[in-house]
């Protein structure tokens, strides 16, 4: 048997242990943040919340009028005029991409930290604008104390997104609460801007 035969019946274990080794590699790659599927069942979702949220502006709700303390110490909770409703509204539909965006943000910032591939972009996007809208619904609830409500519609949105991350991305609820601050981050930012566009218009 001459040394070119030999080669060349040692090159097919060789190829064989490059292929394995190649395969192990691609197994030891983090999964990407958002799987592929369609989404047009988070738009549907973003939506119906939305809706929701809507018409109990439009209604008057009594859970999105300002509550304040009568002269007595009683509670008083105002009734909502047509100009508040339609500017309720209008907070809330310029809320939504915002807080979609901050969503986005924060998943593509924790994407870069933990060193994982987005995977699909779109459906990426769907799933923040339905976890975006989930944490409007937070400000319709029947809470009739000025402070707590107060807090709940400050604080209550960031701590239900990052509990509804957990399930959407399948995160760790340590991963949920690092994706959640970048979030609030990415929301600061575009507020920011937003507000430094306004200014430069209006000089």
């Amino acid at each position: 048997m001459t040394n070119s035969d030999a080669q060349h019946d040692t090159n097919p274990e060789a190829e064989d242990d490059d292929e394995h080794e190649l395969h192990d590699e691609s197994d030891a790659l983090p999964p990407p943040i958002s799987s592929p599927s369609s989404p047009r069942t988070w738009l549907v979702i973003a939506g119906v919340c939305t809706a929701l949220l809507a018409i109990s502006w439009l209604a008057g709700a009594r859970q999105l009028a300002p509550i304040e303390a009568a002269s007595d110490g009683s509670v008083l909770v105002q009734e909502l005029s047509f100009g508040q409703r339609l500017n309720g509204l209008g907070r809330s539909l310029v809320f939504l991409p915002l807080a979609t965006l901050g969503l986005a943000f924060g998943m593509f910032s924790f994407a870069f930290v933990r060193q994982r591939p987005i995977g699909d972009a779109v459906a990426l996007l769907a799933r923040c604008a339905a976890v975006a809208s989930i944490t409007m619904l937070v400000w319709l609830a029947p809470i009739e104390v000025r402070f707590l409500k107060q807090s709940i519609n400050l604080l209550g949105p960031p701590i239900v997104a990052g509990l509804v991350l957990i399930p959407t991305f399948r995160l760790s609820p340590r991963d949920a609460a690092l994706a959640t601050g970048f979030a609030i981050l990415g929301l600061v930012l575009l507020t920011l801007f937003a507000l430094v566009v306004v200014w430069a218009m209006s000089v």
